[in-house]
């Protein structure tokens, strides 16, 4: 069986993409900032949260949390 995690294309736009976001971020269109994992709001449409998340994220993305448990 043939590892097909590293092609070089794959490398390429790796690479290629890499330079384009760092060329716009040191010309200030683009910033980057961390957001813990705790914040993330797509963590309800990908993960099993314990209530108390649940409802943090749905206030968060305007969901009414009484309809929602």
């Amino acid at each position: 069986m043939k590892d097909t995690k590293h092609h070089n294309k794959a490398k390429h736009i790796k690479i290629r993409y890499l330079y384009i976001r760092n060329d716009i971020v040191q010309r200030n269109k683009l910033q980057i900032e961390h957001i813990p994992s705790t914040e993330q709001l797509a963590d309800i449409l990908t993960k099993q949260l314990p209530i108390d998340g649940y409802c943090k994220h749905c206030i968060s993305i305007g969901l009414d949390v009484s309809i929602a448990l």
